[in-house]
């Protein structure tokens, strides 16, 4: 579409040279037919062509309306070569009532009905019909005074020399041309032009250019001074460039699919002023004109009456105006409410739907290079970590200023929606390649990544962006943000911060995760789930003092799925939780069994995962497991990891502080990894901490290594927390960890995970 619009401007531009140029062509060229057949006519088929184009830009009712004016402007062109052909074929003037007069008509009744059905479609038939009503009384006031005043009194003399054919042929002018006018005031004063300035005073100025050629052709006329190529014929000619820049504005006067506000449009006291003003004073011109002796007190009561009603309607009339205006502002709020998001103002889901779908009509209606469109889906990165961190407030001003950057960014080509939560699109016309749909999203993350004025330093936000491109990526709304979604997921499973354009291999991918994820639904219905147990002893003694319960999927006999297949998408879908309920009362069920049977003190580790943790029942489901199993709070270990620590602090202290309060026992999960771990032993209050297996593995062979695990015993044995080295696979490791003061010890070394009845035997032996 760019691509057309740019070849309309340098077409107008040369055209309006083209019309300047007939002024100096036409005193040199003295034979009518070739005026007529080049210079004359050109402009209009030109039109012709041009707004069919225009028309086929638009959509719905708005194509037809430019194929009237399209058609009107043919007409033109064909009365014209009506007249070359009595004028070269037949050697005379056309006559005054002939083909070409009706065709004049036609192009005027097609521009009358292309105003009266944008009327009607913009505001209903009722309304359409009310219009040609109050173009007709106006017709009918003016052309009454006409009548009265220019037509009659030389009615005698006109019929004797023309006829009544000529007379109502040239009658015909005027009325057209009031008609257009009027059609004009009409479609202004209700408010119903549904493009923008811009598109609206070209749009006139080429009817004004129009009606004034045919009053200066009928003047001429009348004075017997019209001849053909003299200078009324160029301003007929001078129409055409504005119809066409009209046309041309209105394919992107309204690029986001809104409607111009109704209250630019002029009072509607304007049109009531003409409308019954010319009425009342029609009625005052009847009485001075009735003779004095057939004046009556009926007839002046008559004219009194009709009078009084006019001024009653126009009353209510003003009424009834300033309620559908109060209405109409009722509507436009409503309109905002279901089109616009409150807090960012952007448009909603609904409205970026809408416009795409309308987008995507125009390019299946559009050439190949006109054909570019794409879609970006945006999501903020961390944005829960905003709102726990600073309040909702601080969220809230990150979601509106994120709207405005990303709408300056977008400037009035592309348009953007926030679609819920911290995810937004942006609806990208015109980017023709991946190049410049790439620099667009690396400007999108630019922006994002800018500071944001929270916290002491401020704040810096990252997003992630999937892409996807009309038609290679879906030809639907519906497809091409299921592509651009499944690309934003891959952009974040590759780390966030990036933008990654949708492949067909993502779906691939994907289908098998879904795949995955209705198997995990079905194994928690199918109890498909088993726990293994890893030993943890005593590092002095050698004894068995605790188990880790480790989760396994057994999805059929001899086929055993590892954690690491299944806990991320457990966790990224939520299923997490009831699977980690499970485990928790699996295990608590499992060790109160060793204890009746005579197991040594022990205790049962359960590893904890984010998104368990954060349910707000989570304190309330592990007491009642307790209370349900029967086993002594102090027996169970629950394992949080950093990613449980850095969530919202207050409400995992509250938590812990609830879980300790019950007598259960907290252990921090792989310490040493996480940059702020140390703060967490002290706030958290914790009562054993896990060395991490990276740090076990180089305790022989890396120095530093061994310092830091040196380092973190010694911290532990002053802080009186139990620790427990995860991971251990050798001798010299297990000796070096004993020699410095290790409590406990997990890992290969000893024992590998086991099964419940193998564990049962361990406890038998232990106690034995």
């Amino acid at each position: 579409m760019a691509t057309m619009l740019s070849r309309h401007q340098v077409l107008l531009s040369v055209f309006g040279g083209f019309v300047l140029l007939q002024y100096a062509l036409f005193p040199l060229i003295s034979d009518r037919t070739v005026l007529i057949l080049t210079i004359e006519t050109l402009p209009y088929f030109f039109s012709f062509f041009a707004l069919r184009r225009i028309a086929r830009a638009h959509r719905n009712h708005h194509r037809l309306f430019w194929s009237l004016l399209s058609w009107g402007g043919l007409c033109y062109a064909f009365a014209l070569l009506a007249w070359a052909v009595y004028d070269a074929a037949l050697g005379i003037q056309a006559p005054t009532a002939s083909v070409g007069d009706a065709l004049w008509s036609l192009q005027s009744a097609l521009y009358v009905s292309a105003l009266a059905y944008l009327l009607a479609k913009e505001s209903g038939v009722k309304r359409g019909i009310r219009f040609l009503f109050d173009t007709a009384i106006v017709v009918t006031v003016v052309g009454t005074i006409g009548w009265e005043f220019v037509i009659r009194p030389q009615l005698g003399s006109l019929l004797a020399a023309e006829g009544w054919r000529a007379v109502a042929a040239t009658a015909s002018y005027p009325v057209s041309d009031l008609a257009i006018l009027c059609s004009l005031f009409m479609l202004y004063c209700d408010r119903c032009f549904p493009y923008p300035r811009s598109v609206f005073v070209p749009f006139v100025s080429g009817f004004i250019v129009y009606v004034v050629a045919d009053a200066a052709y009928l003047f001429q006329v009348a004075s017997d001074t019209y001849r053909i190529g003299g200078w009324v014929d160029p301003l007929y000619a001078a129409m055409v460039p504005f119809l066409v820049l009209a046309g041309s504005r209105s394919t992107t006067a309204l690029p986001d699919g809104s409607r111009r506000p109704k209250d630019d449009a002029a009072n509607p006291k304007l049109k009531y002023l003409l409308l019954y003003g010319g009425l009342i004073a029609l009625l005052a011109f009847a009485v001075v004109q009735t003779d004095a002796d057939s004046l009556n007190a009926v007839f002046l009561a008559s004219m009194a009456i009709l009078t009084l009603v006019v001024v009653r309607q126009v009353t209510v009339l003003l009424e009834n105006d300033a309620l559908m205006a109060k209405l109409q502002r009722t509507l436009r709020k409503t309109e905002a409410l279901a089109l616009y998001d409150p807090l960012s103002l952007l448009p909603n889901r609904r409205f970026f739907e809408k416009q795409a779908s309308e987008d995507l009509e125009a390019a299946n209606r559009a050439a190949d290079g006109e054909r570019s469109l794409a879609v970006l889906f945006l999501d903020l990165d961390r944005f829960k970590y905003v709102n726990d961190g600073f309040g909702h407030e601080a969220g809230d001003a990150l979601l509106l200023e994120v709207a405005q950057r990303l709408t300056k960014l977008a400037g009035g080509r592309h348009f953007v929606a926030r679609m819920g939560g911290d995810e937004f699109t942006m609806l990208c016309r015109g980017l023709g390649s991946e190049r410049e749909l790439r620099e667009l999203a690396e400007r999108v993350l630019g922006e994002i990544g800018r500071p944001y004025p929270f916290g002491p330093d401020g704040f810096r936000a990252t997003a992630s962006v999937g892409v996807a491109v009309y038609p290679k990526d879906g030809t639907t709304v519906a497809s091409l943000l299921k592509s651009a979604d499944i690309a934003l997921y891959k952009a974040k499973s590759q780390g966030k911060n990036r933008a990654v354009f949708y492949s067909e291999r993502f779906d691939r991918v994907l289908s098998l995760q879904m795949a995955m994820e209705t198997e995990l639904r079905k194994a928690i219905e199918r109890d498909e789930f088993v726990l293994h147990y890893q030993p943890q002893v005593d590092a002095a003694s050698r004894k068995l003092v605790g188990v880790e319960a480790l989760i396994r999927w057994q999805k059929q006999p001899g086929v055993m799925v590892s954690p690491a297949e299944f806990i991320p998408l457990a966790e990224e879908t939520g299923l997490i939780v009831p699977i980690g309920e499970w485990v928790i009362r699996t295990a608590c069920r499992q060790a109160k069994r060793w204890m009746d049977a005579g197991a040594p003190e022990f205790h049962m580790s359960v590893n904890l995962s984010p998104r368990q943790f954060s349910e707000a029942n989570f304190v309330e489901v592990v007491s009642s497991v307790l209370d349900e199993t029967g086993l002594p709070p102090d027996r169970l270990v629950l394992e949080i990891t950093e990613g449980i620590a850095i969530q919202d602090v207050r409400e995992t202290v509250e938590k812990l502080v609830a879980l300790k309060r019950i007598g259960v026992l907290v252990s921090m999960d792989d310490f040493g990894t996480g940059y702020s771990s140390l703060a967490y032993l002290t706030l958290y209050q914790v009562d054993a901490l896990k060395i991490a297996q990276t740090f076990i593995s180089g305790v022989s062979a890396d120095s530093d290594r061994a310092s830091i695990v040196k380092a973190i015993l010694a911290m532990a044995s002053s802080l009186r927390l139990t620790v427990i080295a995860e991971g251990v696979e050798t001798e010299e490791q297990y000796l070096f960890l004993k020699n410095h003061g290790c409590d406990w010890i997990q890992g290969y070394y000893f024992h590998k995970p086991l099964s419940a009845e193998e564990v049962s035997l361990l406890f038998a032996e232990a106690a034995a």
